[in-house]
């Protein structure tokens, strides 16, 4: 251990020698200084509630008036949690609808089997009385296929309830009870008995249940079989010559209404704004929109023309060999409807019950505060009240961020975020991340649980924005160390790369080896002076950084902060803590590259290649991190998951305005995680260590 040590003192007594080093510590101090001048963070977004101006005459209880009658403020904040519970309510109803359909349908098929197979004359009233039940509790549960709201209907719903598909299926049921209903007890097994009997039974109910369960495949089917129907209809009275021309063209005017009802129910189902129904990728939803505006087209009858004979043949065949039908029906089997786990949804009423008790507790609290200070103007009053209007929002907010994120990591838990983002919809799709939505989750839930609010915690640092409400000296640290360890990377990499070649350039390696010092030692006394160097440069970027942030941003600093570790767990840190986290991070970033410096170096014998080999990983990694951050497979390149601190929160929160933000992010991928991270990085760097050791130790020098 000694020799690793004088080898190391005798490397550092070298570079110390070095004008280079006193340069480099000139060059950070400028960097810092200079990124005071380019720092012009956003603000993040604001959770305290702003009610206007106070004015002279702005009393507690004018204040509370505008609160409460306002629809801006009070109104605007409850509907938060309506939404929340709108959104628990639209899943756990379709929900109760599958569970109560499946549990009625079993029901009526076990009775329907029990008595087909039992004799004529040990059926007694009591099984027709149990039969007839079920049979009405099916057809009920069939009926409350429009029960998938509390509040106004789906227009998809509409649409299947009005449908002609719904009312066969219903008066088929209601026909099939009704005839059961009619006879004796020992003449239902006479009837059922009679195979034809029975399949026709069998068939109307599985087909009830089949298009129940779901009603938007069932309809646009039925919707496509219509189609057909009236293109039968339609090429018959082509071939029937001049003398059909009046009743074709009467077929191509409803086949324009059905493809035009069809076309509205797909569009009612995808782009239903009130929740995450249906989802399907955009380029099916596109080639969809084409192919049925082009059928459309084809077939709708202007009102300036009556097409003849001709027009119909050219349309009959332009059909056939465009299979229109075909085209559009695909869309069915593209549609992919969502579900949300019912105990989920339990889990989510109970904590909506625990809001909706606090929100009502907090709106006593203001009522009661402002009529105990009612005609009060003081500012520091006025102030507290502001205060816990802003508490009354917070929660509600919280409780409705968690509700939908929760659900909207459920119905997609089976996609990826490639997947999804692949999906029609709005921005949302777009920008979805199943990590990014677990860390909003924990996040909220950690408000709820411990019953705080948002604004009282700041935001991890990230690059350009503030943690808090205003500006801290840790936001302006955090930004002017991020810009500073890129300086040092840069330098590391000179540095480890000198140390090592610069024995090869001199021909003093073969003296250095005579000495006697194990090969290996001499490898970890260089690597030990280098990294003393970076240490040591990151720690000089650290207190430059701190002295110039303290002076120039005298916000409170003290207030802690909310960082999610690895999406599953959340923590209050003091934000002095969570710095010395992030320096420790950095830290490691800048050890990766003074072991790949060293390890190429050591592989080629050249400096020049070295620090080229070095220069292209580093930048070519950054020039990645920027596009190619929605690649699944770029998640597992080990230099972006060189970055470990943005598992504590920060990997998605950016500065939009920054010139530089994309410079100093790396992207935060759906499957990444902390321990996959690190493991590559770990291997990684032990590889290149393990690569160093061998070539070093066994090369003829």
């Amino acid at each position: 251990m000694g020799s690793i040590f004088r080898i190391a003192r005798a490397e550092l007594i070298k570079i110390f020698k070095r004008p280079t080093v006193y340069i480099m510590a000139f060059l950070l101090a400028a960097v810092i200084g200079g990124s005071l001048f380019l720092f012009e963070p956003v603000k993040r977004e604001k959770t305290t509630v702003d009610m206007g101006t106070i004015t002279t005459s702005t009393t507690a209880k004018s204040y509370f008036d505008k609160f409460d009658k306002d629809v801006t403020f009070k109104t605007e904040f409850d509907k938060n949690t309506t939404s929340a519970k709108a959104e628990i309510s639209f899943y756990k109803n379709i929900n109760l609808h599958q569970k109560n359909l499946r549990e009625s349908y079993a029901k009526l098929v076990e009775l329907l089997q029990e008595l087909k197979g039992l004799d004529n004359t040990k059926i007694t009233a009591t099984h027709k009385t149990e039969l007839i039940t079920a049979f009405t509790t099916y057809i009920t549960d069939f009926e409350n296929a429009d029960k998938v709201s509390d509040g106004e209907q789906p227009i998809f719903v509409q649409t299947y309830l009005e449908s002609p598909l719904y009312d066969t299926i219903h008066t088929s049921l209601t026909d099939n009870k009704n005839s059961l209903d009619a006879f004796e007890p020992q003449n239902i097994g006479i009837y059922l008995k009679n195979d034809s009997n029975y399949s026709k039974i069998l068939t109307n109910v599985e087909d009830s249940f089949t298009t129940a369960l779901d009603p938007v495949s069932a309809y646009l089917k039925s919707s496509i079989s219509t189609m057909e129907n009236i293109l039968k209809e339609f090429y018959t009275d082509v071939g029937l010559g001049a003398g059909g021309t009046t009743q074709a063209n009467a077929q191509r005017r409803l086949l324009a209404k059905e493809i035009e009802r069809y076309e509205a129910a797909v569009k009612n189902i995808l782009e239903y704004d009130q929740h995450t129904f249906a989802v399907i990728v955009k380029d099916d939803y596109d080639s969809f929109k084409n192919n049925i505006s082009i059928f459309f087209n084809a077939v709708n009858i202007k009102d300036t023309s009556e097409p003849n004979l001709k027009d119909n043949r050219d349309l009959k065949l332009k059909i056939e060999n465009e299979n229109f039908v075909n085209k559009i029906s695909t869309v069915i089997g593209q549609i992919i409807l969502l579900n949300c786990d019912e105990e989920l949804l339990d889990e989510l009423n109970k904590t909506t019950e625990v809001i909706d008790k606090r929100v009502s507790d907090k709106y006593k609290e203001i009522n009661s505060f402002a009529s105990k200070n009612a005609s009060s103007k003081d500012v520091n009053v006025l102030g507290n009240l502001n205060n816990m209007i802003s508490e009354y929002k917070a929660m509600q907010v919280s409780l409705k961020n968690f509700v939908y994120y929760s659900i909207q990591n459920e119905t997609l838990k089976d996609y990826s975020n490639s997947d999804i983002q692949e999906f029609f919809g709005d921005e949302f799709y777009d920008v979805y991340n199943k990590y990014q939505n677990s860390e909003k989750i924990i996040q909220n839930k950690y408000y709820i649980d411990n019953d705080i609010y948002s604004f009282e915690l700041g935001n991890v640092f990230a690059f350009g924005v503030n943690s808090a409400d205003e500006t801290t000296p840790y936001d302006f640290m955090y930004y002017a160390t991020e810009i500073s360890t890129m300086v040092i990377i840069i330098f590391s990499i000179f540095m480890a790369a000198s140390i090592f070649a610069a024995e090869h350039d001199s021909g003093t390696i073969k003296l250095l080896l005579i000495r006697p010092f194990k090969r290996h030692k001499i490898v970890t006394g260089k690597l030990l002076a280098t990294l003393f160097f970076s240490t040591m440069f990151l720690v000089f970027s650290t207190v430059v950084s701190t002295i110039i942030g303290f002076t120039t941003f005298s916000t409170d600093a003290t207030t802690p902060i909310l960082a999610v570790f690895n999406g599953s767990v959340a923590f209050k840190f003091n934000p002095m803590i969570l710095f010395a986290i992030y320096l420790f991070f950095s830290l490691i970033e800048i050890i990766f590259y003074v072991i790949l410096s060293s390890t190429l170096c050591t592989l080629f014998k050249s400096y020049a290649g070295a620090v080229t080999g070095s220069f292209v990983a580093y930048f070519a990694t950054i020039a990645m991190n920027m596009g190619l951050s929605s690649k699944l497979w770029y998640s597992y390149s080990p230099f972006v998951n060189l970055n470990l601190f943005k598992y504590f929160g920060n990997g998605f929160i950016s500065n939009p305005n920054s010139t530089f933000a994309g410079l100093f992010s790396t992207p935060m991928l759906g499957n990444m995680n902390y321990f996959l991270s690190l493991g590559l990085s770990a291997g990684l760097m032990a590889l290149l260590l393990a690569i160093t050791y061998v070539v070093f130790k066994r090369r003829d020098y």
